[in-house]
């Protein structure tokens, strides 16, 4: 087991930058994309998708889970092929390690997606990355979870908090974001995985990486929480909304 080192923090005061009026380059960004619910899917953002991709969309039953899966990927498509110069319909996904989706062809380039309710996040970098936004819901029963899945130190934070509902999504997502980082998926030693603010060395078997690693809250919209993780020596990340610019991109 090799130690390692992760540090969890806040970006206050994130601005989102409108994608159809910024040039974005190949740093550690963050895209952010609103879908309302009831959304209907143009054929273009449709064309975007795969056969495979067709399919399992059709296999949702819920309409707004439908809408989350072809948007997603089709943000993902059109971003990473502007980054990496292809068109968006080129671009592949495979199954990587815990079925983490990763790019056909291309390793030096890597990305996540995340989405709950009314928000899309996608971030991408030349190292691994994680994200993940939660929906902030103010009567979730989180105890029970609280209990099994978070250390003590972390229980005793949330407990004591102003807003325990808060501090529970901000921790939750920061762990989330790492073990999507480190493609080790959520196992029994989820409780192992730090969170709270500062530095912390752990051991890699916890986080499925050996690395410095940063850990960062920032915001995404009101009762939404939502976190970003990479390797420490990852650029500071930029920010961008996607708008009606999505099919620009391709």
């Amino acid at each position: 087991m090799v130690p390692v080192t992760v540090s969890c923090g806040t970006i206050e005061g994130v601005d989102w930058q409108d994608l159809s009026a910024s040039t974005f380059t190949e740093k550690l960004a963050v895209f952010r994309l609103h879908v309302a619910s009831n959304a209907l899917i143009p054929s273009d953002v449709y064309a975007i998708l795969q056969s495979d991709e067709h399919e399992r969309a059709t296999r949702y039953r819920r309409q707004d889970d439908r809408i989350r899966f072809v948007y997603g990927r089709a943000m993902a498509k059109a971003v990473i092929g502007k980054f990496t110069g292809q068109h968006a319909t080129a671009i592949q996904f495979v199954s990587g390690v815990n079925n983490k989706p990763e790019l056909a062809g291309i390793t030096d380039f890597h990305f996540n997606l995340s989405h709950t309710a009314n928000w899309i996040l996608l971030a991408v970098s030349r190292s691994n990355v994680g994200i993940d936004v939660e929906k902030i819901i103010t009567d979730f029963p989180f105890q029970d979870i609280l209990q099994n899945s978070f250390g003590s130190e972390e229980q005793q934070y949330v407990k004591a908090s102003a807003n325990p509902v808060d501090a529970f999504y901000r921790l939750w997502t920061r762990k989330e974001a790492l073990i999507k980082a480190t493609a080790k998926g959520m196992d029994d030693d989820f409780s192992r995985i730090p969170s709270l603010d500062g530095d912390h060395i752990t051991e890699s078997d916890s986080i499925g990486k050996a690395g410095f690693w940063t850990v960062t809250s920032f915001s995404v919209a009101d009762d939404y929480a939502a976190a970003l993780a990479h390797p420490l020596a990852a650029e500071i990340p930029e920010f961008y909304t996607v708008g009606s610019g999505l099919l620009e991109l391709c």
